[in-house]
């Protein structure tokens, strides 16, 4: 298990470290030491892989988790893909990863923007994904998986959450929540018995109907929020 998420039980032996911004930090030391302990030879294929890896985790070095050391074991990559000049390139692979996607996710986003709430004066940005409109836009639970990022982008909003509706159980509503300042998004998940870390949490809801599940995630992240300005 190699992990940069503080939160959660271990279920394998792991390395896990808070500090580092992605889990392809953690990666990146691993391959460092078996190149030095001559494991493994240096290979643009696997820099490629750490630097998407990271590239992704950071949200293409945008969170505020980012450090300097982050750029630096990006640069060191950067040089490692670099220098295969007939392999992807660096530019390539942020294309593939940020300036691209199926129909099937941007119709995810639009049903996020349709749904868009706000509460405590903006200060929370929220959406939600029913199984029934799942279903009838022809989109799946993975099309979903960078929803939360639309309520994020709201002005003013310092968390945002999105509550998706499970097509396999009705009963079962996903959660994804970031947070755009020190809220602690992993707090209110942990309610659930869910993980993450500061600014980056998950879990899983059960209610009997998605305006149930809705309500329970938006009445905690309020209480959090008044909370943490009371």
């Amino acid at each position: 298990m190699i992990d940069h998420h503080g939160m959660g039980e271990p279920f394998s032996k792991n390395l896990v470290d808070p500090e580092a911004s992605a889990a392809g930090e953690v990666v990146y030391r691993v391959y460092e030491e078996a190149v030095k302990k001559g494991v493994i030879s240096r290979d643009p294929e696997i820099a490629r892989r750490i630097y998407g890896a990271i590239l992704s985790d950071t949200g293409s070095f945008a969170f505020a988790n980012v450090t300097p050391c982050t750029h630096r074991i990006a640069a060191s990559l950067l040089e490692e893909i670099a220098a295969d000049a007939d392999g992807i390139q660096a530019d390539e692979i942020n294309r593939l990863l940020f300036g691209r996607a199926t129909e099937g996710e941007l119709r995810a986003k639009m049903l996020t923007v349709k749904n868009l709430r706000t509460f405590a004066d903006g200060a929370i940005a929220a959406s939600y994904i029913t199984a029934a409109e799942f279903a009838e836009n022809g989109i799946s639970e993975l099309d979903a998986g960078g929803t939360v990022d639309v309520p994020r982008m709201l002005i003013g909003a310092k968390a945002a959450f999105v509550v998706r509706q499970s097509m396999h159980d009705p009963r079962e509503f996903r959660v994804s929540s970031r947070s755009n300042d020190d809220f602690d998004v992993s707090a209110v998940c942990a309610l659930f018995g869910g993980g993450g870390h500061r600014r980056a949490a998950g879990c899983n809801v059960y209610a009997d109907s998605p305006e149930d599940a809705f309500d329970q995630v938006a009445s905690a992240f309020e209480k959090k929020y008044s909370e943490k300005n009371s």
